[in-house]
């Protein structure tokens, strides 16, 4: 008769363990960052303003700071960094950038239709041809004369 030794036991974490454990310390590290980024810059700000700030409770200047210059920074940051991310991943390519997708050539695209169509001259005329109010407020003058006028 064949004596069996019994399985080996495992004392590490099973796979899915370590991934999830892993995001959590990746998402730490993120808070930590936009925290850091909320904080620090030319006018340094404490931990209880930037907290209270993004709560609402607190409404002087390193608030306006905050919410006005800083935040949107920091989320634009992330947001540009999570695509970069994402269209890394789609292509499978560790160095791919916008202009493999063709984003590039269709931004470029569209500022040439908006020149075309609707006189833009500048960046501000286009976000104003997005919105009806604006679009309609130069709609009667021609170009040249809304180009006399900068």
């Amino acid at each position: 008769m064949m004596l069996s030794t019994p399985p080996a036991t495992r004392t590490a974490c099973p796979r899915s363990q370590k991934r999830v454990s892993g995001l959590g310390v990746c998402l730490m590290l993120l808070l930590l960052c936009v925290m850091a980024s909320l904080m620090i810059g030319s006018i340094p700000i404490p931990f209880n303003d930037v907290w209270f700030s993004l709560l609402g409770q607190l409404t002087n200047a390193d608030s306006t700071i905050i919410l006005n210059a800083r935040l949107p920074r920091t989320l634009v940051g992330i947001t540009l960094g999570g695509t970069g991310a994402l269209i890394q991943a789609l292509t499978r390519h560790p160095l791919a950038d916008p202009g493999v997708l063709g984003i590039n050539a269709g931004a470029s695209f569209a500022m040439v239709l908006s020149i075309m169509f609707f006189g833009a001259t500048s960046t501000a005329d286009v976000s104003r041809c997005s919105d009806r109010r604006g679009a309609n407020r130069h709609h009667h003058r021609p170009l040249a004369a809304r180009s006399a006028n900068l």
